[in-house]
C-alpha cells in the first residue's frame, strides 16, 4: 500500500466526526441542518460483523471459493495482492494449516480489500446501518449477491437491470425503502438461495449450516 493510500485508508476508518464533535453554527437555518446531519452507514461496523465470519486461511475440498484467506477467494479474486505472501509462505514452508494468520499479512492487506469494495460499489452511502451490514455481508459472501438484491428491488417495484452492480440509483432506492420489511424479505431470499444451491449441488451441503447461520443475523 502506497502511503498516500494508507493516509486516505487511515482517514476514512478512523476520523468519523457527530454533530456532537463539530456541532453546526447557529447561524445555519434549520432545514439545512437536517440535511447536513444525515448520518451515513460506517465501514467498521459492516466490516466487524463480516469479519466475524472468515477465519483465517482454508482450502476445504468442495468450497466452490477454492482457496480462501480472511474470506478472500482466490477463484473470484486473484488479483489480490496477498496472494503472493501466501505463496511465499508456501514455498518455504510447505501448505498452511486450516485457520493460520500470517503474521506478515497484517490487517491493512485485508482491510483495504474489503474497504475497497465498501468505497468503490456505494455502500458507504447507505444511510441505515441494519441495511449496509446485511448487504455489505451478502455481497462479500455470495458472487451473486448483488443480483439477488436487485431482483428483490426490482419485486418492489424498481426497474433495475440485474447486472450484479451496485450503482447510486440503488443507494437511493435502498436509502428509500422501508429498512424493516427490507430485512425480512432480503433474508428470506438469502436463505432461499443458500438452501437451493445446497438442493441442486449435494457437495455443498456440508457448509449450509454455516450459511443459514451467517444469513440469519439480523443486520
Amino acid at each position: 500500500m502506497t502511503l498516500v493510500k494508507m493516509i486516505v485508508t487511515l482517514s476514512f476508518l478512523f476520523i468519523w466526526v457527530t454533530a456532537e464533535e463539530a456541532p453546526l453554527p447557529a447561524t445555519v437555518p434549520h432545514k439545512q441542518q437536517v440535511s447536513l446531519l444525515i448520518q451515513k452507514a460506517s465501514f467498521l461496523i459492516a466490516y466487524q460483523i463480516t469479519a466475524s465470519y472468515e477465519g483465517g486461511y482454508a482450502n476445504v475440498v468442495n468450497d466452490l471459493g477454492e482457496e480462501t484467506y480472511r474470506g478472500i477467494s482466490r477463484k473470484f479474486c486473484k488479483d489480490w495482492h496477498g496472494w503472493s505472501h501466501i505463496d511465499e509462505y508456501k514455498l518455504k514452508c510447505g501448505p498452511p494449516d486450516q485457520n493460520y494468520y500470517f503474521n506478515n499479512l497484517t490487517d491493512w492487506h485485508v482491510t483495504e480489500f474489503y474497504l475497497d469494495i465498501w468505497v468503490k460499489e456505494g455502500f458507504f452511502d447507505l444511510e441505515n446501518q441494519a441495511i449496509a451490514n446485511y448487504l455489505f455481508d451478502f455481497r462479500v459472501h455470495s458472487p451473486i449477491g448483488m443480483k439477488v438484491i436487485q431482483q428483490l428491488l426490482n419485486n418492489c417495484g424498481y426497474e433495475f437491470k440485474l447486472d450484479n452492480k451496485m450503482n447510486p440509483e440503488m443507494v437511493a432506492a435502498l436509502n428509500k425503502i422501508d429498512a424493516a420489511d427490507f430485512l425480512i424479505s432480503i433474508k428470506k431470499e438469502r436463505i432461499d438461495f443458500y438452501n437451493h444451491l445446497a438442493d441442486h449441488n449435494p457437495s455443498q451441503q456440508k457448509f449450509l449450516c454455516h450459511w443459514l447461520k451467517r444469513a440469519n443475523v439480523s443486520g
